[in-house]
Parts: structure tokens; sequence; C-alpha cells
């Protein structure tokens, strides 16, 4: 199983990284693993 790691460092506002968070959520095989 490879495991994903996703960091958001400076994401420009706070409204694009929700959003992009938002987008990255809606995949279930993210959705099940994520740690927020």
């Amino acid at each position: 199983m490879i495991k994903l790691k996703i960091a958001f460092i400076g994401a420009g506002s706070i409204v694009f990284g929700e959003d992009v968070l938002t987008d990255l959520l809606t995949f279930p095989s993210i959705q099940k693993d994520a740690i927020i």
C-alpha cells in the first residue's frame, strides 16, 4: 500500500487552501485515510 502525504506550505490564501483540500477529499481512497 502506498502512503500519500500532502503538505500545504504557503497555500496563498485560506480560501484557495480550503478549496484544494476539499477537492482532494472528494476521492474515496484519500478520504478514508485522511488525518486533518
